[in-house]
């Protein structure tokens, strides 16, 4: 068996026979690719040489492809443009190697799900520096739109036309109570069970307080807290000394010590709220923003809300 006959083709060349193929002849093609004529027609006449095929048939008015040109014509388009796509894939990577990343998230996503995406970001891009930001969801909205953060990691309602969300999960809220509360012995707890008892809430304007407004609202209850306050410590401690009952979504209870408290789902209506992403409209994220925006979601595949 004759061993495989090596090609000997260059880039150079095949960039030649692309233009003069694109541009229909080579004084447009040599205008276009800032070369001279007769350089370009020594550049197809190697390629030609080596593949031992005529790619075009040459008149004194027009450059026409040969079958032969035309059969080559698509692959070295194909060639070229994965060439360009790694480069800049290469190139992006590099700026990721470089770069820096500020995400401002909620406090609970801060506590949970944002260190596991960091560490898993850090295996990858250890030399990136990433500031993480925690504030309420309008904060977090501020901070996006002033340009003080690359990105937003949150629930974030009807935000502003300048900003373009992007959800990535949900996160479904359940009763948090002590135990041996009378609605603890429940496999799942309508809404409409909580109206009997003490309820402590977040403040107006929080993310969390507009879900259970907004749980309160579709059963056409208006629930007035026991207690209102700005700290998810304050509300989780208050429902785990007895105190009242509160409503939690799943990502906010893995930053507890749940000992001595019930989570138990609510149903009748089952009340998600959607966790994503809020960047800057029409501004394409950094590629080192990019890069942890999709740790962030590899984390997330992961991480129960549920």
């Amino acid at each position: 068996m004759s061993p495989m006959t090596r090609i000997n083709l260059s880039l150079h060349q095949l960039e030649a026979f692309v233009g003069v193929a694109r541009y229909g002849g080579f004084t447009r093609a040599a205008e276009r690719l800032f070369t001279s004529q007769p350089g370009l027609t020594l550049l197809i006449r190697q390629l030609e040489e080596e593949l031992q095929v005529r790619l075009f048939d040459r008149t004194t008015r027009r450059v026409e492809l040969t079958s032969a040109g035309l059969e080559l014509l698509p692959e070295a388009e194909r060639v070229l443009a994965e060439l360009e796509l790694t480069v800049q894939n290469l190139r992006d990577l590099g700026n990721v190697r470089r770069g820096r990343v500020v995400v401002a998230a909620l406090p609970s996503l801060s506590a949970t799900l944002l260190p596991q995406a960091l560490a898993l970001f850090n295996t990858q891009y250890p030399d990136v520096k990433v500031l993480l930001r925690d504030g309420a969801a309008g904060e977090i909205v501020e901070m996006v739109r002033a340009g003080h953060a690359d990105f937003g990691v949150g629930t974030f309602g009807g935000a502003e036309l300048a900003l373009k969300l992007t959800v990535m999960t949900k996160d479904r809220m359940y009763l948090v109570c002590r135990a041996g509360h009378p609605l603890s012995s429940l496999r799942k707890v309508p809404w409409r069970a909580l109206v009997d008892y003490p309820f402590v809430a977040m403040n107006t304007g929080s993310s969390v307080r507009y879900t259970t407004d907004r749980a309160f609202a579709e059963i056409g209850v208006i629930k007035v807290p026991e207690h209102e306050v700005s700290l998810l410590t304050t509300m989780f401690g208050l429902a785990k000394a007895g105190l009242a009952v509160t409503a939690m979504p799943a990502t906010v209870m893995r930053a507890f010590n749940v000992d001595g408290v019930v989570k138990l789902p609510l149903v009748d209506p089952v009340i998600e709220r959607e966790l994503g992403f809020v960047v800057r409209r029409g501004r394409n994220p950094s590629p080192a923003a990019a890069a942890l925006m999709k740790s962030v979601r590899q984390a997330a595949q992961t991480f129960a809300v549920g």
